[in-house]
């Protein structure tokens, strides 16, 4: 079965109540995936496909930004970083400023230390601080207001759309035919997205909690064998010292040198704890 087919076999959308997201997210990670594949195989045809894919998906989106900021401003206001193009005109650069401002990007970003030592240079803060975003998204789509704002933006479009606000597309028992390793990632991610719903705030005394919560998303992203990333390799000779002193295996040294790295990082990230002001 071809894509296309896998696509139009696929539900219609619905929230966690209403629209099935999940089915067509997967099938977008699934699509970007194989040309992503062919892409570092050389494929040259599989490059431009991707390039044509997020080139179309951005520029949707940019439009759809400043069409209706106060769609996306809520969250943007939480980010750091958003989806746009680059670009060597001054004038591409001089709209991304204007749609910044728009949506407030950054504008209630607390939960990341402004004084701390740390670069993004840093392999592990790189890590860090996508594990963190991925999984400061979660918590937040899982809190009350968060899935009641869902549901009203939901009932808008159904009404622009004609339809009964309270509408619900039929369910479907088709499933998208994925391969095992991709099954598995899926399933190491929706156990950091659960464990992600019941976090506490972040800080520097709860970072160790988000960092353990994260393990499942690291081990999808960087693999079983996580010290063979490339990511990760200018740790290996550092691996390779402390196995030779502690007379230990490397595998082990560079696994258990890399995670201490990771969570230091998460710690170096976080605000110190805001202290409570007494009347």
């Amino acid at each position: 079965m071809g894509l296309t087919e896998k696509i139009q076999n696929e539900p219609a959308l619905e929230t966690e109540t209403d629209l099935r997201l999940s089915a067509l997210s997967r099938i977008a990670y699934l699509a970007i995936g194989e040309l992503s594949k062919l892409e570092n195989k050389g494929n040259k045809e599989a490059a431009e496909m991707i390039y044509n894919h997020v080139n179309t998906v951005v520029n949707y989106f940019g439009e759809l930004c400043n069409e209706k900021p106060e769609l996306f401003a809520p969250f943007a206001r939480k980010r750091l970083f958003w989806p746009a193009f680059v670009s060597r005109q001054k004038a591409l650069g001089k709209l991304n400023e204007n749609l910044m401002t728009k949506l407030e990007l950054g504008a209630d970003v607390k939960t990341l230390d402004p004084k701390g030592n740390w670069s993004t240079d840093a392999p592990e803060i790189e890590v860090a601080l996508g594990l963190h975003s991925m999984m400061t998204i979660w918590r937040e789509s899982q809190q009350p207001e968060s899935i009641r704002r869902h549901k009203a933006m939901m009932r808008k479009f159904n009404m622009e759309f004609g339809r009964p606000a309270n509408y619900r597309p039929p369910l479907s028992e088709s499933k998208i035919p994925i391969k095992p390793e991709q099954e598995e990632k899926y399933r190491l991610q929706k156990e950091s997205r659960i464990m992600a719903k019941d976090l506490p705030a972040f800080n520097k005394q709860t970072s160790e909690k988000w960092y353990k919560a994260s393990l499942p998303l690291f081990y999808s992203r960087y693999g079983e064998e996580f010290q063979n990333h490339k990511v990760f390799s200018r740790f290996v000779q550092i691996g390779q010292k402390i196995a030779n002193k502690s007379q230990k295996k490397l595998r082990s040294q560079v696994r258990k040198y890399i995670k201490e790295r990771i969570l230091k990082a998460f710690k170096r990230i976080a605000p110190e704890v805001q202290s409570k002001i007494k009347n």
